[in-house]
């Protein structure tokens, strides 16, 4: 707008026969500079009347009329099958996004009905004139495609916004200026934290790039609510503080209560958009000039400004509600990615036994209020509100009636009457699911709970036409009704599965198959209902507590019947973590847990299914993916992390006897083995003598004989090399190794 006004107003003032400037002809005022400013005013109304449609970015948009036939040079690339925006057209009627060819070009899927031009918005990835470049239509309804003139202005210049970060790198880099800055600042920074170890550093008070308290990987506070510790107003100072904590439970007591304690130096990183492998991805650069790629192979850059310089837009033609699915990308390299459609409430329904009602967490609740009571919801019911739906943990038999779902209320943990549970899962997976949101994209989203889980039931229970099974279709056919009426829409984005010890001796490979059938029909069911395109995934936790003795291999197929189903459908069928990593946390029947340990589970889920499942930038679940015999006294394991990505300890997880390793042979016989160790990514296993046949290793298996005990809990001691620490108590909470049990390669 600025350009088009600035424009026609240097022609009426320009110097013209009159040789004073100063003597307008009032006549060009009122016929050229007026009109003028209406029309730039009435785009900018079109677009604050509709929301934006983002539409898939297109490759290439015009800079002058063309005819929309045959291939073609635009804006300087040859077009060959390519997605173009057509902005400048002689004809309005003709302007849209097309799809060129050898003959005539046809308007893209996504935008050739008049619905779906209303609002329409798109980024621009090439060309000499429009790279980076996004554009909308601000025509207002009604549209009749081929009849009704379009026009499109330019929303935002990514090219522009990355040469302003290519300049504040370079302000950035002049130590001088920084320097200078430190010594102005520190004189407004209290005594009791302007040391050696506090950092300063120049930002943007524009907010385009965004500085935090960086603590444990995870941003406590944005610098607006950390003024009480620098007494600086990032909104206008040049200059401002940022810090880093020390990762133990008394700084994480000190944070909450305002009190800043060994800080170090932390800052976020700049932000852009880069054209990588023929799409505009986005990235960002850490202080050392390192470049992070922000978002996983299939993700594209797709349009807005950074929330507060925390996250940014990105499309990935997988399919979730369409055929795609957008969402928010944090810019800190977190892996942290949150769906973004602001017309849908998204849904988590949780499915199992015991473990998903929360059984006998009753000893402590960590969510009794809402902390994000707009977004994190659960069923307004009439009987109990709770994430249970008025369902009580061990019933079976007992019918949901969809009446008695209401509405949606803020989801808190709490106990209904007897035979419910108490802290659980999902309220904890929730919960973190909105703090990583917001802490790292800048923003939450609206999703619910609810749990058709029912203790002691057997897969053949709860799978396909029993009660448990209609129940979870039930809520999510009511949710979906609610939502509506909101002007919403409905999408489940993920079954949490509990489930395992009443299916201990089923056959490992029949557990398996019945889990992804069981998946598949549900997710079929599901789709059914809401009207989604994308599957439905389950993300499962790995059980425990099995009573293996060194003869009984038979009481924990299931537990590696999970790990099959996981090996099968990686992408749909997904483990989260084994419990033994939260053992200490176990209530006292060593299958159960406490509250603390159900809050810690679901941070766990929670982190999977943003890192793993909304996006693809997190890693896969801790396995072993082969072991090898090399003929002589030696197997060798190979883990799916990188060689610097793989350890052994005994600190996090009290040492196991042969941390965790056991190979066996026929039915319950063991070899004996003489040293376990780590080399790079494998664990070498050292026998005490060479074997022949067929053999099994066994990892996490042995454990409980007769009697549960803590120093018997089932466990490895290989873990990533993960620093991350989970949000309640603070503690270290990397991916431990899962159970599992593989064939051995013979020579």
């Amino acid at each position: 707008m600025g350009t088009v006004v600035t424009d026609v107003i240097k022609s009426v003032f320009a110097d013209g026969p009159n040789s004073n400037p100063d003597q307008v002809d009032k006549a060009r005022v009122r016929s050229e500079v007026g009109p003028t400013i209406d029309s730039e005013l009435d785009k900018l109304r079109g677009l604050s009347t509709v929301a934006l449609q983002w539409k898939v970015p297109v490759t290439l948009a015009t800079s002058a009329n063309i005819t929309l036939s045959g291939e073609q040079t635009v804006d300087g690339v040859m077009t060959s099958s390519t997605d173009v925006l057509v902005k400048d057209h002689a004809s309005g009627v003709l302007k849209g996004i097309y799809t060129s060819g050898a003959g005539a070009w046809t308007r893209r899927a996504d935008a050739n009905e008049a619905a779906e031009l209303v609002g329409m918005a798109v980024f621009v990835r090439s060309g000499t004139v429009n790279a980076g470049k996004q554009f909308a239509c601000t025509t207002p309804a009604p549209i009749t495609i081929g009849a009704t003139a379009l026009t499109f202005v330019e929303i935002s210049d990514q090219a522009a916004l990355n040469a302003g970060i290519a300049d504040l790198e370079a302000t950035k880099a002049d130590t001088t200026y920084v320097d200078a800055q430190i010594g102005a600042i520190e004189e407004r920074v209290p005594d009791a934290v302007a040391d050696s170890r506090y950092a300063h550093v120049v930002g943007d008070p524009s907010g385009a790039v965004f500085y935090g308290i960086d603590y444990g990987g995870y941003f406590l506070a944005d610098l607006t609510k950390a003024n009480a510790l620098s007494g600086i107003n990032p909104l206008t100072d040049a200059s401002f503080v940022i810090a880093s904590g020390t990762k133990d439970d008394t700084l994480a007591a000190r944070l909450r209560n305002g009190v800043p304690a060994d800080f170090g130096i932390a800052r976020m990183p700049l932000t852009g958009i880069e054209p990588i492998g023929g799409m505009s991805k986005a990235v960002s650069y850490s202080p050392d000039g390192t470049r992070r790629v922000l978002s996983g192979p299939d993700f594209e850059y797709f349009g807005g400004q950074p929330a507060y310089g925390k996250s940014m837009r990105c499309y990935a033609p997988r399919p979730l509600y369409g055929a795609g699915r957008i969402v928010c990308v944090a810019c800190d390299g977190s892996g942290i990615e949150i769906p973004d459609d602001p017309d849908t409430i998204y849904m988590l329904l949780g499915t199992g036994q015991s473990l998903m009602a929360g059984s006998n967490g009753t000893d402590a609740y960590f969510y009794t209020t809402a902390l994000y009571p707009s977004h994190t919801l659960m069923f307004q019911s009439s009987v109990y509100s709770d994430f249970r739906m008025g369902l009580a943990a061990a019933d079976i038999t007992q019918v949901l009636d969809g009446n008695t779902l209401t509405g949606f209320t803020p989801a808190v943990a709490r106990v209904g009457r007897l035979g419910y549970g108490g802290q659980d899962i999902l309220t904890s997976a929730a919960n973190y699911m909105q703090r990583m949101a917001m802490l790292h994209c800048g923003k939450t989203f609206p999703l619910l709970i609810a749990s058709v889980a029912v203790g002691g039931a057997s897969q053949a229970e709860i799978g396909p036409g029993t009660v448990p099974w209609t129940n979870g279709l039930t809520a999510v056919a009511r949710a979906t009704a609610i939502a509506a009426s909101m002007g919403k829409r409905l999408c489940v984005l993920a079954v949490v599965r509990s489930h395992g010890q009443t299916d201990a001796t089923t056959p490992a490979q029949t557990y398996a198959d019945n889990e992804i059938d069981h998946m598949n029909q549900l997710s079929t069911a599901i789709k059914a209902i809401t009207g989604q395109v994308g599957d439905v995934p389950w993300m499962v936790d790995q059980w425990s507590s099995m009573g293996e003795a060194s003869d009984n291999e038979s009481t924990s197929n299931s537990v590696i019947g999970i790990t099959l189903a996981e090996q099968d459908q990686p992408t749909k069928y997904m483990i989260s973590t084994p419990h033994y990593r939260y053992k200490e946390f176990y209530s006292p029947d060593f299958v159960h847990f406490l509250g603390r340990g159900y809050a810690q589970i679901g941070e766990k889920v929670g982190h999977a299914i943003l890192t793993r499942l909304v996006g693809n930038t997190g890693k896969k679940a801790l396995r072993f993916s082969s072991a090898v015999y090399d003929g002589n006294v030696t197997i060798t394991a190979t883990a799916n992390r990188a060689a610097d990505d793989f350890l052994i300890d005994t600190t996090l997880v009290t040492a196991q006897t042969n941390h965790g390793i056991e190979v066996s042979y026929g039915s319950g016989q063991f070899r004996t083995i003489s040293n376990v160790a780590r080399s790079g990514n494998t664990a070498v296993i050292t026998l005490s003598a060479p074997i022949a046949g067929a053999h099994m290793l066994g990892v996490g298996m042995l454990g409980h004989d007769t009697t549960r005990t803590l120093a018997t809990v089932p466990r490895t001691n290989f873990r990533d090399a993960s620093t991350k620490r989970a949000l309640l108590g603070n503690i270290p909470d990397p991916d431990v190794m899962l159970h599992q049990r593989i064939p051995v390669t013979m020579p």
